[in-house]
């Protein structure tokens, strides 16, 4: 396979990449930049973290640019590639699983954009959603992201 149709193949598997899945890669990779800033660890680029984890680039992207835009991390230059890498944004000792995918969840496009009434006819469905959001966001609240151990990889 050719290098056209290898990046073809990783765009459509993006695109179908569950939001399960992407919770999952997103709490790893902030569980690697909280852990590592705990440590005193210096902090990784978008490429190391996508090598050292066996996360794809493109997913690696993604989900960095989620946390970004959701205020969990912010970028650094490295001093030794003047590339960027990313750490936490605000104390680790307040940031919950919970905390986490809520500030995730909640940064976007919505209503005023897509003009889908969540308030008349459609409350019923939005109230659901929430409800069971709510519910995920309580139930990991008491979750610190620093206390779920990641393994460190291997050099």
């Amino acid at each position: 396979i050719d290098g056209k149709k290898i990046k073809i193949i990783e765009l459509d598997k993006l695109k179908k990449i569950s939001s399960q899945y992407s919770d999952f890669i997103l709490l790893i990779i902030s569980c690697v930049i909280v852990q590592r800033f705990d440590r005193g660890l210096p902090p990784l680029t978008l490429q190391n973290i996508s090598k050292s984890y066996n996360i794809p680039i493109r997913v690696t992207k993604l989900i960095i640019n989620k946390l970004l835009d959701a205020g969990i991390i912010i970028e650094t230059l490295n001093d030794d590639e003047r590339v960027p890498s990313y750490q936490p944004a605000f104390d680790i000792s307040k940031l919950t699983v919970g905390m986490l995918l809520n500030r995730v969840d909640e940064e976007g496009a919505g209503e005023t954009s897509f003009r889908v009434n969540r308030n008349d006819k459609y409350k019923l469905q939005w109230d659901t959603i929430i409800s069971a959001r709510n519910g995920m966001y309580d139930s990991t609240n008491g979750i610190l992201v620093k206390d779920l151990n990641i393994e460190q990889p291997n050099k």
